[in-house]
Order: structure tokens, then C-alpha cells, then sequence
């Protein structure tokens, strides 16, 4: 979901989420009955003034396992806007009893004699949070709030980011945070802790709270608090510490009302004359009833004068006395009170009043009303809002509340007696105080407290809650639009290409180098160096490294560069290779110094680094608290000493420096600017000391801060390890011989994620299969740019096309929206997903259609995966208008298309096959759509392609439902998929391009479409909607490799199920279910791709001998095996595949065959044919050692030997020096760059590296690679494959030519469509994508490639750890 689309608030919700629904289901004969809470963040909530729309969720406070009572109860609770998260007994026992209650509850508390850990408390705990997280998206939608309650929830927040990164997020603490030493004690502290900076805004009930927060922050994730917010990316985290009050007005006056004033007099006459204490508490060991107990115990003892006189009525609500804590808690309780009252009673008296059991509002607001004195002696409380009824229940009469002073209430109640509950004596005393205190000065202290807690009521609290909120939130936007983008990084790119002088300031600590503890480990990496050289050996280039560092260490670094550099914040200057000094060596005062050396001995971990014309006291090592401690003591005793010598004091990130004030960074570009007149400039750095290089520079100037975001600069880069990502691509200039504007490419996602989109030559005007895809695994569409579907086949991906513009833009068909020209439009996935967003948007409005098949979880071994693909129609603002372009041609448009419009749904088939029919559903009038009537979008709107008529009823709430559950099938699986540090993006778009190939049962296809051409105007047209033994196990190994094992065990599955159990012999392909005859047909009737005939269904080249295809095969059953343990069944039923495999490569590998490129002439002894029946074989030996197989391991290995020295033999080409496509030519072949990854040549072999030279000049050629260089049945090739170019890349790296590889890399990225999305072949010239799309192959190339850069070098092969 696209989480930047703006609407109006009148369609925007704030969920409130809390383990408890403000409402109780019970269930009664059979019936379900819902009650009602009032409690007070309930109350509060309801009286909160937004323009939002409340909605609730949480659990309904019952357990149940049938699927209707669960839909009777959502069905009721939805009609009030709240929803049930159902929790099973053990979730509860485990999840709220378990961790909650047993393990976070008592350390919050101080209680750690309580804490209760076990493993199945954490698991049960992360189980519901995720239970939450789900619910909450299976609802949400563009410009809703999510504020989280409480302990139970603390992971949720970092769920939910994760799923959604622009989602404004609250979260509420209602219980106290402990301080670091004790919160360090849980196990899960770091998951906590980062699950709760999920949020925007986090507060607490008192600023102690919010400062153990901070603290334990700091220590355990060491991320540094700049007073109350902290950066993480590019967003900030706030907290605060908003005291929750209670519905003032609603206890204030409540005894006006008859049933209350009913209830004071039954009240009064039950407790008689005495002077009433009352104590109200749920059952808890926090509450401190027992020492509540012995301090009234205490004070009868030494007030005897009181007996008679005096009764303290003792409410506890039941609460967990199931628990054995809880229960030795009531145990002990009934026992002291036994013993009081054994001890103190008369026949007319009684001292404590028992109530084990809860009263209504009536009877508690005359218990409040007629009491003298109220008790209130928590040990530990995060608020304590008894404290604040009981005060606010006071209208015209008197009383006295004793108050622990460990309550959260006690920071604004200070007119209360505050006491140290610990402490038996002075609660003694407090209650001797309280009985004898004045009138007037009771009358006073009340007045002062209700005047406090009548303004912070908890409207206030909620309202207060929701403005912070909004402010941080508001903040994060305007952090956001300084981001540095991949649109930016291009536009700063077509700055940079254009200029003819370019200044280039670079900060060096914490920019281009890491922040090391220790400031002399932060080394220049080579990769670095080679960046800068590159940077520097374009004449146009003036690079300056601005540094607080000394001259010394800068000139043992980066002294080799031919670069200009500044030390000690411009104090020391080096041009044309010498230094030059702008100050003479300071002369440090004694007393400074021993200052500074003094403030060393106090902060363990910190040092001093004394420069020429500067001193550093560094911190970074110290404990966070410690050292920001002693960082601002060191500031207050250095202000005056360097005032009167003249000095300024700098705090940068974690130091202190001391300097003259004469000269700074800005002081340096200063110097540079009046030197010589620049085009472009650019400055980045990180700390506090760069803000004078930005303010120094003029407006026009590229600024960029690192870390934190600054005022100062343009742009912001969260994270120090984008910068060099970032430089390289400046310095990866193209050639400037083209004209301005020409293949503008643009990189990088935030500077690290590379994701390229090629920006068209104004002139040359060309469709780049421009499509995004959706789909389910079961089929797919292709939609353009446009938002138009111009491919789409029902029910699966083999079956009749119903839309196919993209074969014949006349007879093809295709569903659409026509739009005036005024409309700008984008296309962009929404991020993680293969969900498709196409937006469209003029002045008269703007709207989004969300292009899915719904594809999710059914049950635990069984999908949802209908043949339905629905568009949602957003609505954004105004009254956008556009006609619905719908124009079905069924079965590859071989006939006359019939509609048939009903009330329901617009019925369509084709004339020459009426058996196969789509039904088109939709919220807006079917008539109109059909005569093609121009519609005014003033709501949310849907429509729903089926190829079934659908049985239950179809609306745009279903269609929200599965939208959400669609969402959340394609987080979790873009979740479970390793993560990489370089080039993420590519290769997340890339798996999940792939994932979509993956027919439900295992099999992969090689691509979604039929006959787009290799080369326009051509007839090497081939339908790819089937299966090659090669492409599928080469994209499995891929997706195994990358984490997704399922895919693997499904694609075995289908390898046992079709070419063993069926048949005796391979083919190189199969249909998706398994089909061994595929006949090739060619549709006559369709004019193809660009007028490119013929437009093919099926494949002849099902019959042919591919020998190399078993090589793949073996190399992925050979992982499997290693990884993936399996039952003795599946082991011994793979064993009898293994054998049948050899079996067949032992008697085929001597022979010619097709090869890899299927040349439909003669068949030939291809080299990679025999190359990869060497690894068939090779992997075989090895499975056969793993079984103990031991003599089929050594015939396999032998016959694998025999084929290793027959290409040796004749493979090697010693007149070309290097091996050749043939055994019978001389011509060069992509398909040789495999020998090395399949380990069947070293890479440090010369032969290997020659033959990857021969290649490559025979083959590259304007950046891409051709399959080969000699003639099929066809000609010579004229298009470039694009997996052959990224087999190139591959190969330049292992041979240590990583740079070129690296940029030729970045190079083919930009080809990519404006999607990040790969067909099989590139036009050499105009880089326009031909050939079937998307291309498994292609994307599987560029996975494992973008893999080599982003984690050292790891070959797909399986590697035994």
C-alpha cells in the first residue's frame, strides 16, 4: 500500500489497539452477551475530539474455537467499531498470564523476586504480537493512525514498521519503565527495545519513566537521545511524559445524582459515626496492601485512643488468585486482617472491613465521598488513578488522601501527605496526621489537588497524547522530503555529468570512513581509496577532504591521492602536495590540560587527542549516561577558562573539542570559493562541525548531512554506509560524448539500493516492455504503464489469453482506463509485495488503482490462489472522471466475443469456445461500463475478473479483506527472504518476480508471455509458459539459496511426480502439470509484437536432446540433498531419480545434442553440454558417497574424469587459447563463463581466464553480450541476452577484474524497465527490452550476480559449512 497517497480525514481511522477490548463477551445459555467498560482510558478515548474515525482492537476477553462463534462475535463488535483478536487459552495462559504478567509486570514493578521466565512465555508473547500486527492489517489503509496501549504490546510497534515504513505509530506506557540495571536483567531487553522505537511518539506517565527509557536505549542498542528524540533512519523517535488523569467532571458531581446520594446514606449507616480510612486496590503484591495493614496495625497499637473510633475499609478486587503468588498474597492478607481485627475488635466494632469483591460506580463514589482519610500506599504504581477519584469525589466535604510517594500521581498530587510505603512507621504516623489535620487545611490541600487533576483529566491526557503525536509525525514528513532518493541521486547524477568544474567537499569521520571507538582504527578501506581516485582522475573534479582530523594521520592515509585536504577544521591546508599551516601550534595552558586529563581519570573508556590547534576529549567508548554526564561537566568548567584565553569549545558526537575560533571548515570552503568559480558543488558530512561547511556555501550547492538530519543541508543520508555506494556512482561517470540528457540513468535507492530506471532519449521514442506484473502462482497479468491489462491468461498461465493487446494491439483485447491527456501517470509496486500501483492524477483530481490476484494462506498446507485478479479504485481527492476500457477477446481473440450483462456481472466468452467464461464484477454501474460512459470517481470503487461466477456476494468490503490478506501473504514472504546489505531492492523485486513464476505445484516457468520477439521484425518467436529442467532448477537453486526452501521441496515434488513416476525418459521441458507433448501451433489470425509474426502457442522444442539440462538438475538435488533432511521414503525415491539420471547422462554425454541455446539445425558437441554432464555426474559420485553408495560413487566419478579430459581434450582451442563453443569450431559461446561457478575449472586457472578474455572480446559488445558468434537456422544473433551479460559480470569478478564487473553491473541495472523488471534479450543499440517477459532466467542472473557484491564472492553452488 502506497503510504504516501494523501486523503481527507473524513475516510481516515485511528486504531486503538490494547490486549483488552473495552467491552466483555460473555457467553450465557448458549447466547453471547456484551457488557460495556467504563474504565478510564476507555472513557477518555471515547471523548477524544478528532477528526479521526475510533476504531478498536483487541481481545474480547473470551476464548473460543469455532469459526461462527468467531464470526458472531465480529460480526456484532465490527457494528460498533471494534475488532476481536481471538486468543486461544494457551495464547492467554502463556502470552498474557506468562510473559505479560509473570515476567514483565513484576520487573516493571521492582518486584523481581516475582519474574518468571520461560521459553514458552517469549514465543507465546511474539505469537500474539504478531496475531496483532495481522489484525491491524488486514484494516488499515492510507493516512490511518495506530496508537498502541501498554506492556502486553511493546513488539508490536516494530511489527507493524517493518510492514508499513511511513506508518504514524503512538505508543502508551501505563506502567512504570525500571531503570536500566534492572530492565538489563531481561533476556529480551534489545527485542523490547527495538520493538517499542517502532513508534513515533512513546510517553510515559512521569518523566522518570521516560528517562529509564532513554537510558536503557542508550546502553543496550546504544543509540544516542538528543534530549527526547533519537534519529533511526530517516525518521525521528520522540518521548514524553503525559500523566494520565480520569474523568473529572463525571466524579465530581456524581454526588448530586439520587442513586448516589441513595448509596452515601447506605454507606454512612453501615459504617456508623466512625471515621472512615479507605483503601481500594485490585489484589497485587504492588499495591502494598500488607505493609498498608501493619502501618494501621501500628497506629491502633499507639493510639489506643482511636479504638472504637476509627475502621478502615479494606476493598480488594479479586485479581489472579489463581496464581500461587497472588494467592499466598490473599493468604497473608486474610491472615494479618484476622489477626487486627482478633486483636481490636469489641462487640460493637470492628476495625478493617473486608471486601473481597468489586462494588459499582454508585457505591464506590459514596465510599470515596464519605471517607475521611484514603489510603493509598503502592509500592510501586505507574499512575494510581484511586488517588485521583477519590480527591475528585470531594464536592463541599472534607477529606485526606495519604499518597505513596512511589505512584506516578504523586508527582502532581503534592498537597497529599506523601509517605515512603516501605516505611510501617510513617504510615502510621501519616494516618494519626491525617485523622487530626484542621478543617481549613484540608479543605486547602483538596482545592489545590482537584484544581490540578480538573484541567489534566484524561480527555486532556488523550487529546495531549494525540498533539505530540502529531507534531512528531508532522516532523517525520518534512524528514522524509529530505531523504535523499533515487530520483534525487539522479538528478544530482545529471548535475554532476553536465558540469564542467566540480568542487567536492568530503568530511571524513563518520562520512567516508565509519565512527570507530577508537579513532585511529578508522582506516580508509581500498574500496575507498579507489573511490576517491576515481573521483580525482577527472580533470573536472576538485576533491577536498574537510576534516577535524590532524594533518599527521591525514597525510599517512590519503597522502598517495592526488586530493586537496583540510586538518584540525582548517587550521592545516594541503595544496598541489604541501601543507600548509593557517595557525602556528597552540600553546595549551597547564591548567587546561590538567582539566582535560582530570575529566579522562573520571570517565573510564575516555581519552584525550591532543592536535596542533586542537584538543579532543573522546567519549565514545564510555557508558552513554556516564559520558554525556561528564561531557556537559567538562563544557561548564571550560566555558569561563576558554573565554578569557580566547578559545572555542565544539561538541561533536561524543567529544568535546577545544580550538581557536579563528578558522573552521566553513572557513576552508571560504578558501576554495574565492580560489576559483564552480558549476557544481556538493559537500556531505555528519557531525556538528559540518554545519559551517553548509552554511558557507552558496544556495545552489548539493548539501548532504549523514546521521542525523540537519537544518544546514539540502538532503539528508541516515546512514553512514551510503556514502560510498553514493560517491561511486558520481564516479561512475558515462560517456560524455553523448548529448546532455541521452540514457540518463538514475541509481540507488537512498544511496545503497541500486534501483535503476533508464530515463528515454527525448528523440528515440520506444516501448521498453513497460509492464508491471501481478499474480498468484497459479496465473498472471501484465499491465503497462498505462493501467492497462494487456496480457492475461484464465484460469492458468498456459491457458487461452483473454487479454492480448500485447500480440495485436486491434484483435488482442484488454482492460483499461481512459483518461483526458492532462493526466500524469505513475506505476510503482507497492514496496515488498506483487501488489501493483498505478496512479493517475490532473488537476479535476486524482486516483490510485491497486492491480492483485489474492493469494494467501487457507489453511496450514493449502492456499488461496483463485483465477481472479481484482483492481481496486482509490479514490484521492476531487472528482477525477476517466471511461472503463474493458475489451475481453477469449481464447487468443479466435472469435467473436458475446457479453452478456446482468445485475450482477458482465458475462463474456468467445464464439469458438463457449465453455471458458470470465465474469467481471463491480461497484460501479455494469451499463456504464460496458457502453464505455464516462464515470466521476467520488468514493472508493472495485472490480473483480473471475473465471468462475462467484457464489457469495461481491463488494468492495470483500475485496478490502482480501486485498489485506493478499498484502500480508507477500510481507511474510518477502520477510522471510535473507536480506542484503547492497543492491536489497534489485534482488527483493527480482525473488519475488521469480516467486510469481512458481506454479503452485513446483514448477517454474521460463516466462510469462509467447512470442514476443528476440528481435523486432524477426521470426525467433517461442511460447515460454512451460517448464525447462535447466531455467526451473537454476531459479530454485536461487530461491533456496536465498531462503525460500518451500519452492524447492515443491519443485522436487514435481520432478518425482513427472519425470520419474510417469515415464521412463526425460525431455528438457514439460507442461506446468506435468505435460510431456507440447505441439507448437502458430495463431495466424494475430499480427504479434510490433507486427512481428508468428505469434506461437506450445513448443516444438519439447522433443529435442539438451544434455546439459541434467547438470542443473543434479547440481540442485545435490543441495537439496545437503540441506534439506528428508523422510527415508523421499530420500530412497530421489536415490531411484539420481540413478535414472545417470543412468541416461552415463549413455548420452558422448553424444551431440541441441545444446543450451536449442539450435533447432544438427545437433552438435557442444562444450557446455559436456561441462554440465560432467556436473551431473560429479554430483551424483557425491550423493552416491553421502548414501554410502560407494560403488556407484566411484563408477560416476570415473565416467565424470572421462568427461573432464574429453573437453580438456577437445574443448581447448590452443590456437585461440581458449575453449571454443563446439568440439568442430572455433566460435565463441556465453554458456563457456559456467565452467568455473559449476566447478568444473578453478577460477584462478589460466585457462579459465583466458577463455573469459576471449569471450568477452569476441561477444561484449556496447555493454551487453551476445549468446554466441556463430550462424544458427536462423542467422547470426542481433539482440543481446541478457543473462549471458551477467554471466560476464560474474566471471570478470572471480578473475579479479571486480571494478569493471562492478560497473558493468550498475550499466545493465538502468536497462532494466521502470519497474526493475527483465525481458530475455536488449536491442545493443536503443537498450530496449525484447524477447519473453519477464525472463526467469534474466532475473535468476541477476540475484546471483547482485549477490557477488553484496556478500564477498558466495557462488550459488551449495557450499558444505
Amino acid at each position: 500500500m502506497n503510504w504516501h497517497i494523501s486523503c481527507v480525514n473524513s475516510y481516515m481511522k485511528l486504531y486503538i489497539i490494547s490486549n483488552r477490548l473495552p467491552v466483555k463477551v460473555t457467553k450465557e445459555d448458549e447466547t453471547f452477551v456484551f457488557s460495556r467498560s467504563e474504565g478510564g482510558l476507555a472513557t477518555g478515548l471515547d471523548s477524544l475530539q478528532i477528526s479521526y474515525e475510533k476504531h478498536w482492537i483487541g481481545w474480547p476477553g473470551i476464548c473460543v474455537d469455532n469459526e461462527e462463534s468467531k464470526e458472531e462475535i465480529t460480526f456484532r463488535l465490527e457494528g460498533i467499531n471494534f475488532h476481536p483478536v481471538f486468543l486461544s487459552e494457551i495464547q492467554i495462559k502463556n502470552y498474557y498470564e506468562g510473559y505479560s504478567n509473570s515476567t514483565i509486570w513484576p520487573l516493571c514493578h521492582y518486584f523481581f523476586v516475582y519474574t518468571l521466565y520461560r521459553n514458552s512465555f517469549w514465543q507465546s508473547y511474539q505469537e500474539v504480537n504478531q496475531l496483532f500486527c495481522d489484525a491491524i492489517c488486514r484494516v488499515i489503509r492510507p493516512g490511518d493512525k495506530v496508537w498502541i496501549q501498554d506492556y502486553q504490546l511493546m513488539l508490536l510497534p516494530g511489527m507493524l514498521r517493518k510492514v508499513y515504513p511511513d506508518l504514524n505509530i503512538g505508543y502508551f506506557h501505563h506502567i512504570p519503565f525500571p531503570s536500566y540495571e534492572l530492565f538489563r536483567i531481561l533476556l529480551e531487553r534489545a527485542e523490547i527495545l527495538k520493538g517499542l522505537l517502532g513508534a513515533d511518539f512513546i510517553a510515559f506517565h512521569t518523566h522518570d519513566y521516560m528517562r529509564h527509557f532513554i537510558s536503557a536505549v542508550e546502553r543496550v542498542l546504544r543509540i544516542d537521545f538528543k534530549l527526547d528524540e533519537a534519529q533511526l533512519g530517516n525518521r525521528v523517535v520522540r518521548t514524553d511524559a503525559l500523566p494520565m488523569g480520569i474523568n473529572y467532571g463525571l466524579y465530581h458531581n456524581a454526588s448530586s445524582r439520587p442513586e448516589v446520594r441513595r448509596a452515601i446514606d447506605r454507606t454512612r449507616k453501615f459504617f456508623g459515626n466512625h471515621k472512615l480510612i479507605l483503601s481500594v486496590d485490585r489484589l497485587d503484591y504492588s499495591k502494598g496492601i500488607l505493609h498498608r495493614l501493619w502501618g494501621f496495625a501500628a497506629f491502633l497499637e499507639c493510639h489506643p485512643e482511636y479504638c472504637g473510633k476509627v475502621t478502615l475499609a479494606m476493598v480488594i478486587v479479586p485479581s489472579r488468585d489463581h496464581v500461587d503468588s497472588y494467592a499466598e498474597l490473599k493468604t497473608k492478607i486474610d491472615e494479618e486482617i484476622g489477626s487486627i481485627n482478633g486483636q481490636y475488635s469489641t462487640m460493637d466494632w470492628t476495625p478493617v472491613c473486608y471486601f473481597y469483591h468489586g462494588f459499582s460506580f454508585e457505591e464506590l463514589v459514596a465510599m470515596y465521598y464519605i471517607a475521611d482519610v484514603a489510603l493509598v500506599t503502592p509500592l510501586r504504581d505507574g499512575m494510581n488513578l484511586v488517588a485521583k477519584e477519590y480527591v475528585a469525589s470531594k464536592n463541599n466535604n472534607l477529606g485526606v488522601l495519604i499518597l505513596s510517594e512511589m505512584a506516578g500521581a504523586a508527582i502532581e498530587m503534592t498537597d497529599a501527605l506523601l509517605i515512603n510505603p516501605n516505611d510501617t512507621e510513617e504510615i502510621k504516623q501519616a494516618i494519626c496526621r491525617a485523622l487530626e489535620m484542621p478543617e481549613q487545611e484540608q479543605l486547602k490541600r483538596l482545592q489545590h489537588m482537584q484544581k490540578i487533576i480538573s484541567v489534566q483529566t484524561v480527555n486532556k491526557w488523550a487529546a495531549d497524547f494525540v498533539s505530540e503525536w502529531s507534531d512528531t509525525c508532522r516532523k517525520n514528513e518534512q524528514l522524509r522530503k529530505k531523504r535523499i532518493s533515487a530520483g534525487i541521486i539522479g538528478a544530482i547524477k545529471m548535475k554532476y555529468n553536465q558540469a564542467k568544474q566540480r568542487l567536492i567537499l568530503l568530511d571524513y569521520d563518520g562520512t567516508l570512513a565509519s565512527l570507530k571507538t577508537r579513532p585511529e582504527n578508522a582506516k580508509p578501506t581500498p574500496e575507498l581509496i579507489a573511490t576517491l581516485q576515481k573521483l580525482v582522475s577527472d580533470p573536472a573534479n576538485h576533491v577536498v577532504v574537510n576534516s577535524g582530523r590532524d594533518h599527521f594521520t591525514l597525510e599517512k592515509w590519503l597522502g598517495n591521492l592526488p586530493i586537496a585536504m583540510a586538518a584540525e577544521h582548517g587550521a592545516f591546508y594541503k595544496e598541489n602536495g604541501i601543507w600548509h599551516k593557517n595557525i602556528n601550534k597552540a600553546e595549551w595552558s597547564s591548567g587546561l590540560v590538567s582539566i582535560l586529563k582530570l575529566f579522562v581519570e573520571k570517565t573510564p573508556r575516555s581519552h584525550l587527542e591532543v592536535k596542533e590547534t586542537a584538543l579532543a576529549w573522546h567519549y565514545r567508548e564510555s557508558d552513554a549516561w556516564l559520558g554525556a554526564l561528564r561531557a556537559q561537566q567538562l563544557i561548564n568548567v571550560l566555558v569561563n577558562i576558554c573565554i578569557q584565553q580566547k578559545l572555542q569549545i565544539i561538541q561533536g558526537d561524543k567529544v568535546v573539542e577545544i580550538k581557536s575560533p579563528d578558522y573552521n571548515k566553513g572557513s576552508e570552503v571560504r578558501r576554495q570559493l574565492e580560489k576559483k568559480h564552480y558549476d557544481f558543488i556538493i559537500a556531505m558530512g555528519d557531525d556538528t562541525t559540518d554545519e559551517d561547511m553548509f552554511k558557507a556555501l552558496p544556495v545552489n550547492a548539493v548539501t548532504i548531512k549523514v546521521g542525523y538530519v540537519s537544518e544546514a543541508a539540502s538532503y539528508n543520508m541516515p546512514s553512514q554506509t551510503e556514502v560510498l555506494p553514493f560517491l561511486q556512482i558520481l564516479a561512475n561517470k558515462k560517456d560524455m560524448k553523448q548529448p546532455i540528457g541521452e540514457n540518463v540513468k538514475t541509481s540507488l535507492k537512498g544511496g545503497i539500493r541500486f534501483f535503476q530506471r533508464l530515463v528515454k532519449n527525448k528523440i528515440v521514442k520506444m516501448s521498453n516492455l513497460n509492464y508491471g506484473v501481478v499474480g498468484n502462482c497459479r496465473t498472471a497479468a501484465l499491465i503497462s504503464e498505462k493501467g492497462s491489462i494487456d496480457w492475461l491468461c484464465f484460469p492458468d498461465f498456459d491457458s487461452p489469453s483473454i487479454f492480448a493487446s500485447l500480440l495485436d494491439r486491434e484483435r488482442g483485447g484488454s482492460f483499461g482506463f481512459d483518461v483526458t491527456e492532462d493526466y500524469h501517470i505513475s506505476q510503482s509496486y507497492v514496496p515488498h509485495t506483487n501488489i501493483l500501483s498505478t496512479s493517475f492524477s490532473s488537476k479535476e483530481g486524482e486516483f490510485v488503482v491497486l492491480d492483485y490476484m489474492p493469494y494467501y494462506r487457507s489453511c496450514e498446507n493449502a492456499h488461496y490462489l483463485p483465477a481472479e485478479l481484482y483492481r481496486y479504485v482509490r479514490w484521492i481527492k476531487g472528482k477525477p472522471r476517466f471511461k472503463v476500457n474493458y475489451v475481453p477477446a477469449p481464447n487468443y481473440a479466435q472469435g467473436k466475443v458475446i457479453h452478456n450483462v446482468t445485475s450482477e456481472f458482465i458475462e463474456s466468452y468467445c464464439s469458438s469456445d463457449n465453455k471458458d467464461r470470465q465474469y467481471l464484477y463491480s461497484s460501479l454501474p455494469l451499463q456504464n461500463i460496458e457502453q464505455k460512459k464516462e464515470i466521476i470517481l467520488e468514493k472508493d470503487e472495485f472490480f473483480l475478473l473471475s473465471y468462475n461466477e462467484k457464489v457469495i456476494p461481491v463488494d468492495i468490503e470483500r475485496e478490502k479483506i482480501e486485498y489485506c490478506r493478499t498484502l500480508v501473504y507477500w510481507l511474510n514472504w518477502t520477510n522471510r527472504t535473507k536480506r542484503y546489505f547492497l543492491y536489497n531492492d534489485v534482488i527483493e523485486r527480482s525473488m519475488l518476480v521469480l516467486k510469481l513464476m512458481s506454479y503452485y505445484n513446483g514448477a517454474v516457468l521460463a516466462a510469462l508471455t509467447t512470442s514476443l520477439p528476440e528481435s523486432v521484425g524477426e521470426v525467433r518467436n517461442w511460447d515460454y509458459r512451460f517448464c525447462w529442467l535447466r531455467d526451473a532448477s537454476m531459479s530454485i537453486e536461487t530461491l533456496f539459496q536465498i531462503g525460500h526452501i518451500g519452492a524447492a521441496r515443491r519443485f522436487m515434488k514435481f520432478i518425482q511426480s513427472t519425470f520419474v513416476s510417469k515415464h521412463e525418459s526425460y525431455q528438457i521441458m514439460y507442461g506446468i502439470r506435468g505435460e510431456r507433448q507440447l505441439t507448437e501451433i502458430i495463431l495466424e489470425h494475430l499480427s504479434g509484437y510490433k507486427n512481428s509474426k508468428p505469434v506461437r502457442i506450445g513448443n516444438d522444442a519439447y522433443h529435442q536432446k539438451q544434455n546439459d539440462s541434467f547438470g542443473y538438475l543434479m547440481d540442485l538435488i545435490y543441495q537439496y540433498y545437503r540441506l534439506m533432511p528428508g523422510t527415508l521414503d523421499e530420500i530412497e525415491d530421489m536415490w531411484e531419480m539420481v540413478k535414472s539420471i545417470l543412468s541416461t547422462v552415463m549413455e548420452d554425454w558422448k553424444k551431440p545434442d541441441k545444446g543450451i541455446w536449442e539450435i533447432r539445425g544438427e545437433s552438435r558437441h557442444f562444450v557446455s553440454s559436456k561441462v554440465m554432464c560432467w556436473v551431473a555426474l560429479d554430483r551424483g559420485a557425491k550423493i552416491a558417497s553421502m548414501l554410502n553408495k560407494y560403488g556407484y560413487s566411484e563408477r560416476w566419478q570415473k565416467e565424470a574424469d572421462k568427461v573432464w579430459q574429453d573437453v580438456m581434450t577437445y574443448g581447448w582451442k590452443e590456437e585461440l587459447q581458449s575453449f571454443s563453443q563446439t568440439y568442430d569450431n572455433m566460435a565463441m559461446d556465453s554458456s563457456l563463463l559456467l565452467m568455473e561457478p559449476y566447478g568444473f575449472i578453478a577460477a584462478d586457472d589460466i585457462r579459465y581466464h583466458k577463455t573469459v578474455k576471449a569471450v568477452k572480446k569476441a561477444l561484449l559488445h556496447k555493454g551487453l553480450m551476445y549468446r554466441y558468434n556463430s550462424e544458427d537456422d536462423f542467422g547470426l544473433p542481433s539482440s543481446a541476452f541478457t543473462i549471458c551479460t551477467f554471466w560476464l559480470i560474474r566471471a570478470l569478478f572471480v578473475i579479479g577484474e571486480k571494478e569493471e564487473a562492478r560497473c558493468l553491473f550498475d550499466d545493465v541495472l538502468t536497462y532494466s524497465n521502470h519497474l526493475g523488471l527483465f525481458s530475455e534479450d536488449i536491442d545493443f543499440n536503443t537498450k530496449e527490452q525484447l524477447g519473453n517477459f519477464p525472463q526467469a532466467y534474466s532475473h535468476l542472473a541477476l540475484v546471483n550476480t547482485a549477490i557477488l557484491f553484496a556478500e564477498e564472492n558466495k557462488r550459488l553452488a551449495f557450499i558444505r559449512p
